[in-house]
């Protein structure tokens, strides 16, 4: 398959010489499709709080698999605990334990409680579940929507320090509320947004503040301990309602977040890089959705976008050309979360063509940024 114009970079080593065969190259599937496992439910009340549990199996129900990682899914202040099992279901097909736990907290203040409380159920599911040998509690990762991404935010504070039985390995913040803890490297390794342009609730501003004020932007996430790997995904046109499934309908929304969230989860829970590869560092989009504009910062890669596109990707306020995806396409994929040198100059070479928004050092900032919402 051609490359789009402009995306070809002369120096690639990667690229075959002239007049050589081409080489069938297999595209990685769509992190957004159905996994190979067969999900089953469980729904139940843990230290008084109901939770609906998503397991695992190769079989049939209600066999789980054995170490399996565990993500723990908190809803939006308004939302039924049902309308995430979309997110519950298509996280178990993946090989996940996925626990959605109804707990909101009050706002404003009340995180701190509801972070105890969670620790709470997550300690009595450890002690009563009865599949509860296969969960590996090392292997956390918390999806938050709204309000339940704060409170996502001080689970990991309380988790910090390696001292229980849970180690939070990622974040996800779904249009997440602002304010409350930061998030730094001793809370978890991995944080990623996602979040609507068209969102008049959690409006882009408020993920751009949580982004830029996570970790050491530029720093190596294994080296620096307040270093992360994060990544911001603004969809365009999307909208606070449709993280969730409302009146049982799930949406293109909905599926492109089953597809980021994937992709993100599986590098970080699972060891799986190559979805991370091309649809949280690349340009691909799950699903098919028209436009999203990206930014991630892992010590390796780091692009930036500037923060004023909010409610119209049009218009940068730093001047130049916008880069939006699906972009250039990948010629090749890395096994792990470290690209090689040929490939980031790939994928760099594909972006700095159309927009001002690739760095190739650790720490280089290739463009500067307004921080205004």
């Amino acid at each position: 398959m051609a490359a789009p114009p402009g995306c070809d970079d002369p120096a690639d080593p990667i690229e075959p010489p002239a007049g050589a065969v081409a080489t069938p190259r297999t595209l990685v599937t769509d992190p957004s499709s159905d996994g190979p496992y067969t999900p089953c439910d469980d729904s139940d009340s843990f230290a008084g709080y109901p939770t609906t549990i998503y397991y695992p199996t190769g079989t049939t129900c209600p066999a789980p698999l054995d170490d399996r990682p565990v993500v723990v899914l908190l809803p939006g202040a308004g939302y039924n605990l049902s309308s995430y099992n979309y997110l519950l279901e298509h996280l178990a097909e993946h090989g996940f334990i996925a626990v959605g736990i109804d707990i909101l907290a009050s706002d404003p203040g009340g995180h701190e409680d509801a972070a105890e409380y969670i620790e709470g159920v997550l300690t009595d599911i450890l002690a009563t579940w009865p599949h509860a040998s296969a969960m590996d509690p090392s292997r956390l990762a918390l999806v938050g929507h709204s309000r339940g991404g704060q409170t996502s935010r001080f689970v990991a504070d309380r988790f910090k320090g390696n001292t229980d039985d849970w180690t939070v390995r990622a974040i996800v913040g779904l249009a997440s509320q602002g304010g409350g803890v930061p998030i730094t490297g001793d809370l978890t390794n991995g944080y990623l947004l996602l979040v609507g342009s068209a969102d008049p609730q959690q409006v882009p501003s408020v993920s751009y503040g949580l982004y830029d004020g996570a970790g050491s932007e530029g720093s190596l996430a294994f080296a620096d301990p307040n270093g992360i790997y994060k990544a911001m995904k603004l969809l365009e046109g999307a909208n606070h309602d449709n993280f969730a499934e409302i009146n049982g309908l799930l949406t293109s929304q909905a599926h492109v977040t089953k597809g980021y969230v994937m992709a993100f989860l599986a590098a970080h829970l699972l060891g799986n890089a190559s979805w991370y590869e091309v649809y949280i560092r690349g340009d691909a989009v799950p699903y098919g959705w028209s436009n999203v504009v990206g930014q991630v910062s892992d010590g390796f890669l780091r692009t930036v976008v500037d923060n004023s596109e909010d409610n119209s990707l049009a218009f940068p306020t730093i001047g130049g050309a916008f880069s939006y995806s699906p972009g250039c396409r990948r010629r090749s994929s890395t096994s792990g979360l470290t690209p090689t040198r040929s490939t980031r100059r790939t994928r760099c070479a594909c972006r700095a063509r159309r927009s001002a928004t690739c760095s190739r050092g650790r720490s280089r900032p290739s463009t500067s940024r307004t921080t205004s919402g």
